[in-house]
């Protein structure tokens, strides 16, 4: 086979196809570079709302085991259309938890069975304990203490498969 002289008009040609391909990676970059900062945009916007709502959420946590009716009036007061669905469900927990603290006992089973499911499902080991723990007790104080041993197993085992499960 004969090899082809390269022309003045191929080397052109091969020089424009190299100038374009590397125009076109850099025009890449340049949409990468500003797709990762809007990404770092996004991700330190998101983390700022969720130390806001964490907080609020580590405050109704606190009062909680220290006040519980100052527990209920705090989670009252909270803006629920600014929170997120596991925030909201984390808020009806800490509700509960609170009214059974103050022996006012629990009056719709129903309400922590949704919420203990809906842990379950997103594998919250933590807050599907306290779910079980919390329907265990109420189950106590209604005497009904086969369903009681039930839920406190129940929730025994997700607790020690939990990560972060605070002392008390």
């Amino acid at each position: 086979m004969q090899k082809m002289p390269v022309t003045y008009h191929h080397k052109r040609q091969l020089i424009i196809n190299e100038l374009q391909t590397c125009l076109y990676q850099v025009s890449r970059l340049r949409v990468l570079h500003k797709q990762i900062v809007l990404l770092f945009v996004i991700f330190s916007l998101i983390s700022c709302s969720e130390n806001k709502i964490t907080s609020k959420l580590q405050t109704a946590e606190d009062l909680l085991w220290s006040r519980p009716d100052s527990c209920i009036l705090f989670l009252k007061n909270l803006d629920f259309s600014t929170m997120s669905t596991k925030d909201i469900y984390v808020c009806a927990l800490y509700n509960e938890h609170a009214m059974l603290k103050m022996n006012q006992g629990i009056e719709d089973d129903s309400k922590l069975l949704g919420l203990k499911d809906y842990f379950e499902k997103t594998n919250n080991h933590r807050y599907a304990g306290e779910a079980c723990y919390i329907i265990g007790r109420n189950l106590e104080l209604e005497q009904n203490l086969p369903m009681a041993t039930f839920y406190q197993k129940e929730a025994e085992a997700h607790l020690l498969q939990a990560d972060n499960v605070p002392a008390q």
